[in-house]
């Protein structure tokens, strides 16, 4: 187990349960939304995605309100071509982000200048994790989950490589061209995590990347890369647990299963 908690850490994880627990609370993380991003949450049907979308974007804005030295309303959003989020060139920042949220928790990652992506999942939702595999992984994957000894243990292995290659593509802004098998996190053992094979078109993509990979719990998998040609270690990523209401952090210890480099 590692607490990852360093306050110099290259790259910030801040893990956010979206639970709203009643009207006065959705209010009151509401009011540092956009219009639009208001809009775009009436629009979400489904309570539970609603909240994640509410707890997701008004928590990013209050983490980089400060940063940029504004109020959270005065932080505005622009995407690059490949769709990509990031801040609006009126900021002039180098800073970088990423947004990533599922069935009861938001990640957030924020890095001080270089690209960073995340990605999280909940092992609660039911899937074949094998027929998944099958069907996007590339063939080094497919054998690492066919090699679980069951079907929590399958769906534990599909998570690691699916999150890690969600957290690639949003680093490095994949193009839409890829797909998911032209990416492999292949594996040596049960825990060692070796070199990605990389798409032919992006031979050099690997240049500084930092791949950080962890369980919550028992609930989710959570995945980072980032690329830092200063090659910090990926175990010193300062992760905490956030409230979305009041901010306040709390140290938490994960279980990294992989990171590259070792």
């Amino acid at each position: 187990m590692i607490q990852t908690t360093s306050n110099d850490a290259a790259v910030s994880l801040f893990l956010v349960d979206s639970v709203i627990l009643n009207a006065q609370d959705g209010s009151f993380l509401e009011q540092f939304l956009s219009d639009a991003e208001r809009s775009r949450a009436i629009e979400l049907k489904d309570e539970g995605r609603r909240a994640e979308y509410v707890v997701a974007h008004a928590t990013l804005r209050r983490l980089l309100a400060p940063r940029l030295n504004i109020t959270p309303s005065e932080v505005q959003f622009a995407s690059e071509a490949n769709g990509r989020p990031c801040l609006h060139a009126a900021h002039a920042s180098a800073l970088q982000f990423s947004i990533s949220h599922t069935s009861g928790l938001v990640a957030l990652a924020v890095h001080p200048d270089a690209r960073v992506g995340v990605d999280v999942e909940s092992l609660a939702k039911r899937r074949d994790a094998r027929a998944l595999a099958q069907r996007f992984f590339h063939p080094q994957e497919k054998r690492y989950v066919d090699d679980a000894a069951n079907e929590s243990e399958a769906m534990l292995r599909l998570l690691r490589c699916w999150t890690m290659k969600e957290a690639w593509f949003k680093a490095l802004g994949g193009s839409s061209s890829w797909v998911l098998s032209d990416l492999c996190f292949a594996f040596d053992d049960e825990r060692s995590l070796v070199a990605p094979i990389l798409p032919a078109a992006q031979g050099e993509g690997a240049f500084g990347l930092q791949l950080w990979s962890a369980a919550i719990a028992t609930q989710h998998v959570v995945a980072l890369a980032w690329r830092d040609t200063a090659l910090v270690h990926p175990s010193a990523v300062h992760c905490v647990r956030l409230s979305a209401l009041d901010l306040k952090e709390k140290p938490i210890d994960l279980e990294v299963k992989y990171a590259w480099p070792v």
